[in-house]
C-alpha cells in the first residue's frame, strides 16, 4: 500500500510570536518544516511527502525541503488538507495528516499509525493518557464555575500524525462544516471509527514562545532532532505507558525523572528544561526575564483559549491556521 504524508505548514504562528509564519521558524540551525519533513524520510513509512504552505512561499519551502512535492494552501486548514489530498494523487492508499508544529515526533510514531490503517483501521491517531486532573468549567461565569471533574483514565491527548485510508479522508473533508479540532473529529463527525495508538511525549507541538524554546534546547542538547528520536522517544513512552496514572505529561518533569535514574544522562538533563530549573534560572535576583517565563508558559495559552476565538464562536476549521 502507497503512503503519502501531507504536512499543513500554512499556519501564520500568530501564538508563537514570531514574524514568519511558524514551519519557517528556526529550530536549532534548520527551519522546523525541515526539521519536521527529515523526522518523516528518517520514518521510513512515506512514498512521497506534500507539504502545503502559504502561496507565497512555495518557492521558499522548494529550496529547503526539494524531495518533497509542494503546493499552496488556503486559507484553513481544512482547505489546506484539501489541496494536499489532490497533490498526493489517486494513487496513495493511506494518507497521513502531520502538522509542520511537530516536528520531533519519533519514527517509532509513523510507524504505528501506519501499521494499524494497514491492519485494517480507517482512522489512526496517536495519543498519550493525559496527567493533569481535568475539569469542566462553566465560561460564562467568572471566575469560571466548576461544573464536573472529567475521569481522566479515559482521555488521550491527541498528536500526529493522523493515519487514513484515502476514501476516509475524502470523506472526512468532504463536509468541513462544524466543530472539529482535526482531522480525525472530521472523521468521527461522519460516522467513521477512529482508534489510538500510543503516541510519545517528543511529538509535542510547537504553539507558543514556551514550547518554541522547549524544542530548541531539546534539539540543541541532543545535537540533532534525529538523536532526538532516536535516544530518548520509545523509553518515553514505556516508562509511562502502562497505566494512565504513570503517565505523568508530555511536557512534565516525571516524565524526564525516571529517565534519569536510568543512566540516560541526556535524558536526565531535561528535567532542567522542562521543570523546576526552568524556574530557577530565571527566578534568581535581579533577573527580569522571570516574569516572562511565567508569561510564556501560562497567560497567554489561557488568553488564547478564552478569547472570541472560542470554538463556539468560530468553528476550527473555519479559523485561520493557528
Amino acid at each position: 500500500m502507497t503512503v503519502s504524508v501531507i504536512v499543513p505548514a500554512a499556519g501564520s504562528g500568530t501564538r508563537l510570536g514570531q514574524s514568519k509564519p511558524k514551519a519557517f521558524v528556526d529550530l536549532g540551525g534548520r527551519t522546523i518544516l525541515e526539521a519536521c519533513v527529515a523526522g518523516i524520510v528518517e520514518a521510513g513509512v512515506a512514498d512521497t511527502v506534500v507539504v502545503v504552505v502559504p502561496a507565497d512561499l512555495v518557492d521558499d519551502a522548494r529550496r529547503l525541503v526539494p524531495d518533497t512535492t509542494v503546493v499552496a494552501g488556503g486559507a484553513h486548514r481544512s482547505e489546506s488538507v484539501r489541496a494536499g489530498i489532490d497533490a498526493a494523487g489517486p494513487d496513495a492508499d493511506i494518507l497521513l495528516v502531520h502538522d509542520a508544529a511537530r516536528p520531533l515526533t519519533p519514527p517509532a510514531v509513523f510507524a504505528r499509525v501506519v501499521d494499524a490503517v494497514r491492519a485494517g483501521h480507517r482512522a489512526v491517531v496517536p495519543g498519550l493518557p493525559v496527567a493533569d486532573t481535568l475539569k469542566q468549567v462553566d465560561p460564562s461565569s467568572g471566575p469560571e464555575r466548576v461544573v464536573a471533574t472529567v475521569d481522566r483514565d479515559l482521555l488521550r491527548a491527541i498528536q500526529t500524525p493522523q493515519g487514513f485510508t484515502r476514501d476516509a479522508l475524502l470523506r472526512a473533508h468532504a463536509d468541513d462544516t462544524g466543530l472539529a479540532t482535526d482531522d480525525a473529529g472530521l472523521a468521527e463527525r461522519c460516522g467513521i471509527e477512529v482508534h489510538v495508538v500510543p503516541g510519545d511525549p517528543l511529538a509535542m507541538k510547537i504553539t507558543t514562545p514556551w514550547d518554541l524554546r522547549i524544542a530548541r534546547d531539546i534539539v540543541a542538547e541532543a545535537g540533532s532532532a534525529g538523536r532526538v528520536a532516536s535516544e530518548r522517544s520509545e523509553p518515553a513512552y514505556r516508562d509511562h505507558s502502562s497505566s494512565a496514572g504513570r503517565v505523568a505529561s508530555e511536557r512534565s518533569e516525571p516524565a524526564y525523572r525516571d529517565h534519569s535514574s536510568a543512566g540516560d544522562s541526556s535524558a536526565g538533563r531535561v528535567a532542567s528544561e522542562r521543570s523546576e530549573p526552568a524556574y530557577r534560572d530565571h527566578s534568581s535576583a535581579g533577573d527580569s526575564s522571570a516574569g516572562r517565563v511565567a508569561s510564556e508558559r501560562s497567560e497567554p495559552a489561557y488568553r488564547d483559549h478564552s478569547s472570541a476565538d472560542r470554538l463556539g464562536d468560530h468553528p476550527p476549521e473555519h479559523r485561520r491556521h493557528p
